[in-house]
């Protein structure tokens, strides 16, 4: 066969084929075109009206209104469950037809026979497809919380009280995803649906998906293969079975949907447990839960208490815009700011201010209880104080302190530090006591076996109070923070424990005294009735630092009470093991996420999920995401979406804004620190302690005066007390090298603080000091050694060394050629013992050169050394006392006097041996 001839044959058989074929579809485009015009569903304004009518449906026969991400989801699987239908036709352009290949040409003929089916019976095909699918969906959505059909506005709050965090994965809000898929698959296999040959693509893609998981294609399945359905798959996780039965689906995509998660408000009470690896958004976290809070207290008076150790958060929260006087329902005048870095302004606090007047209105069954309570919570206190957990003993004890502190009026830290040191004085208190806390003190207190634990305490509030921080604060004898009165009024309270002034330990005494107050306060909420117990949720960043194994109890009393606490903390090893199966069983909301192995694995059967569910949580470049599980509301954890940065985005105060607040907050709050006096001489208080022996205080002088001794004819009545005199040459037999003393007054805890004190106050005045100066080649050593041009001072410190240690010390800064020598003792009776018995024992030409100060004489004395004032002298019993004389106003006599007691009540304070 000729090629010409194969070319007629094929140019007019295929030719007539392409035509022909070309005329049936363009009759075929022509006949769905025009009915598709006719359709309900013909453009897409009539789609967008098909596919409302069909969630509104939905949402009527579920009752309830959906949230936007709801509607987003069912609009969406919807319209593609539509398109796979092959219901919303999109045709060509009609002049494309003509360079469609033979095959592209069948497809399409395909394509338009299958449109032209739905669309010849659309009435009632579709009415058919829009009662199952809407039947479908109204069945799913049983399956979901509350939370799903819950909006959030532009400040990230819902509509109602719940806690809405934005995103979280519809599978895992769904209740029971096994069972809600099966019931969906098998729906398509419905007998109406089969005759009616609709959703034959849709049973053709779900039942080769069933097929491959079961381990067969269906091609291949022989009658030993069984189908496994979702409900038998041994597989139960979400994520899995979503992937395997639903891919190639629209149903695919609304399982993947995000929908909103939402916490109820009375499972808040239950409190929230927050484990956040370092870096992951813990604080993001939180930040965004506060955020919600300040916006609801704006509605209902909510109160929020925020404590912080690191000071980020708190200055975060506390430069938003709600707390604008100017802002529409202003939180500025609910605003409480704790903060230890506002030194020159603390505030007032005092664990023993005790509100009797409050407590005496309370039925007497209420009373009991709080005061039983609050006995509780002084004792957790005092752990903090002491640094560890209460030996039984140390607890006995505390208790009954507790108890007696109550009923000294103004009692502060410093009356308990006065109480360990001295009991005999507080005796009348202990007799006001009743029953068992009056025996006690009566028979056991003063015991031999009580001294140690005694000692330990008053060791470890010495300790305590060397923190000038925590001793500004804690002085006052009453307590600004009332949080009982703030948590019910409605404020929000922020408390920053800060760490890197206080230290650790001081931080962690600091958030505890709050945590204490907060849990004391929960307690007298006990006398109010349920309704007037105002809201509060209370905010604990590392809260490890701040709690022991009484957790669960202090959890329990706040939760009766309308008070939730949300604890937070980066791994599980910052908590004890009791600690941590406290916190793990007293709290129904928990967050993890960035967590390490180690953790995941412990917690993966607290969150009812997988330790890889827990290591899969990621934080991206806009958000992070956390594992979360709610008690007797989630069946599993779910993975929640936290964005990152949008509280750092909302609106804040301008500067002006932010001083206004601070000074208002100061003025309501701070005050001047109220230190004891030094000496204590006299009973801390006057109106109900009298105490059975009474010391004269000393007599204040007109003009402060240094004395100085030297040798004079001693009259026997004027005599110190009855020290033996040598004679001359007894001394001169006795004194011809210094004598070797011990070194043990140096390194004592108060010897070292005076020795610093001088220092700093030399310095101050132009000196240059020295501690532990050599001298005598090395053979000797000055407390310290002051130097300002000719002058050369030594000053030796005596605390509890004897006089033949300090006359060894003064005859070795005489041997170096100090022309003056300063010897400062602890207290007024110890520098006179010491003075008489130095001056009478020193040879003749060395008696005058030595002054003795008590402490509150060291800025005096230092201060007359710059105007060199003429020395006057007078006779005081038997010696020659050599005095300074300053002429000073009245007014700068009292400024002086009372920044001296300052130095030398915070050295008294600081000074005891640990």
């Amino acid at each position: 066969m000729s090629s010409n001839f194969r070319n007629w044959v094929q140019d007019s058989f295929l030719g007539s084929v392409r035509e022909r074929e070309l005329r049936e579809t363009a009759a075929l485009f022509a006949r769905v075109t025009t009915a598709r015009d006719a359709s309900p569903l013909g453009n897409d304004d009539q789609i967008g009206h098909f596919l409302i009518d069909c969630i509104a449906d939905i949402c009527e026969r579920r009752g309830v209104m959906p949230s936007d991400p709801l509607a987003d989801a069912l609009w969406s699987a919807i319209r593609g469950l539509l398109d796979l239908e092959g219901f919303i036709v999109f045709l060509p352009e009609e002049s494309s037809l003509a360079h469609l290949t033979l095959a592209e040409g069948a497809e399409l003929r395909t394509s338009l026979n299958r449109h032209l089916r739905f669309l010849t019976d659309q009435k009632r095909l579709l009415s058919l497809w829009r009662e199952h699918i809407v039947s479908l969906f109204a069945t799913l959505l049983e399956y979901f919380p509350a939370s799903a059909f819950t909006d959030i506005d532009e400040n990230g709050v819902a509509r109602n009280d719940s806690v809405v965090l934005p995103e979280a994965r519809a599978y895992d809000l769904c209740d029971n995803v096994p069972e809600a898929l099966e019931r969906t698959i098998l729906s398509f296999w419905d007998d109406d649906l089969i005759r009616a040959n609709l959703c034959e693509a849709l049973r053709e893609r779900l039942d080769h998906n069933g097929w491959v998981l079961s381990g067969a294609p269906k091609k291949n399945a022989s009658a030993s293969h069984k189908l496994v359905l979702p409900t038998e798959n041994k597989n139960t996780s979400p994520d899995f079975l979503v992937d395997a039965y639903l891919a190639g689906t629209p149903l695919w995509e609304f399982f993947q949907s995000p929908l909103p998660f939402a916490i109820p408000f009375h499972t808040r009470f239950e409190h929230t447990h927050i484990v956040g690896g370092s870096g992951h958004g813990k604080t993001q976290l939180i930040q965004f839960l506060i955020n919600h809070d300040l916006v609801r207290a704006q509605e209902d008076g909510r109160s929020v208490v925020v404590i912080d150790s690191q000071g980020d958060l708190i200055r975060t929260i506390s430069q938003l815009a709600y707390f604008s006087p100017s802002a529409d329902k202003s939180l500025a005048d609910r605003f409480v700011l704790v903060d230890p870095n506002d030194i020159e302004h603390p505030v007032c606090l005092n664990m023993f201010d005790f509100n009797r007047d409050r407590l005496s209105g309370y039925a007497p069954v209420d009373r009991e209880k709080i005061l039983n309570a609050t006995i509780e919570l002084y004792e957790y206190f005092f752990g903090a104080l002491l640094g560890a957990e209460l030996t039984q003993r140390q607890g006995l004890i505390f208790k009954y302190l507790a108890r007696l502190m109550m009923e000294i009026p103004d009692a502060t830290i410093h009356t308990l530090r006065e109480l360990m040191e001295d009991s005999e004085r507080f005796r009348p208190f202990m007799q006001t006591l009743t029953g068992t806390a009056r025996s006690f003190f009566e028979t056991r207190f003063f015991d031999r076996q009580f001294n140690e634990t005694k000692k330990q305490i008053l060791t470890r509030l010495w300790g305590v109070l060397s923190n000038a921080s925590l001793e500004r604060m804690f002085s006052h004898p009453r307590n600004s923070i009332d949080l009982f009165e703030l948590l019910n009024d409605g404020k929000i309270i922020l408390i920053n424990t800060a760490k890197e002034l206080l230290g650790h330990e001081g931080s962690a005494i600091f958030g505890r005294f709050f945590v204490a107050l907060i849990a004391q306060a929960a307690v007298q909420r006990a006398a109010i009735p349920a309704f007037e117990r105002v809201p509060g949720f209370v905010y604990i960043d590392e809260a490890q630092d701040y709690f022991d194994e009484s957790i669960s109890h202090l959890l329990n009393q706040a939760r009766k009470y309308r008070i939730g606490l949300i604890l937070a903390h980066q791994n599980l090893d910052q908590l004890g093991a009791g600690l941590r199966s406290s916190v793990l069983a007293s709290t129904s909301i928990k967050f993890a996420g960035g967590v390490s192995a180690k953790d995941a694995n412990v917690l993966d059967s607290e969150f009812r999920c997988s330790a890889e569910f827990l290591l899969a949580q990621e934080k991206e470049r806009t958000h992070t995401t956390f594992a979360c599980h709610v008690k007797n509301y989630t069946s599993k954890a779910l993975s929640v979406t936290v964005p990152l940065g949008f509280v750092e985005s909302l609106p804040t105060l301008d500067a002006s804004e932010q001083e206004t607040l601070l000074e208002a907050n100061r003025e309501r709050y701070s005050a001047p620190p109220v230190l004891p006096p030094f000496p204590s001489a006299t009973p801390r208080s006057t109106t109900r302690l009298e105490t059975e022996q009474h010391v004269a205080p000393i007599p204040e002088p007109e003009a402060p005066a240094t004395p100085q001794l030297e040798r004079s004819d001693i009259k026997p009545e004027h005599m110190i007390a009855p020290v033996a005199r040598q004679s001359t040459e007894a001394k001169a037999r006795t004194k011809k090298i210094p004598r070797e003393v011990a070194d043990s007054g140096r390194g004592g805890q108060q010897h070292k603080y005076l020795q610093h004190l001088i220092k700093q106050l030399a310095e101050e005045r132009g000196f240059r000091a020295s501690i532990e100066e050599s001298i005598l080649d090395g053979a000797g050593r000055v407390d310290v050694a002051l130097v300002r041009g000719e002058q050369r001072i030594a000053f030796e410190i005596s605390v509890t060394t004897n006089r033949d240690h300090e006359l060894g010390n003064v005859e070795k800064c005489l041997a170096a050629g100090y022309a003056e020598i300063v010897l400062v003792g602890s207290n007024e009776w110890h520098v006179k013992s010491l003075g008489t018995f130095i001056e009478e024992t020193l040879e003749e030409e060395d008696q005058g050169k030595v002054r003795y100060l008590v402490p509150e004489g060291l800025i005096q004395y230092l201060d007359s050394l710059e105007a060199h004032p003429q020395p006057m002298e007078e006779t005081v019993r038997g010696y020659k006392v050599r005095t300074v004389q300053q002429v000073v106003d009245p007014k700068e006599a009292d400024t002086r006097r009372q920044a001296i007691a300052e130095v030398i009540a915070r050295s008294l304070r600081k000074s005891k041996d640990a």
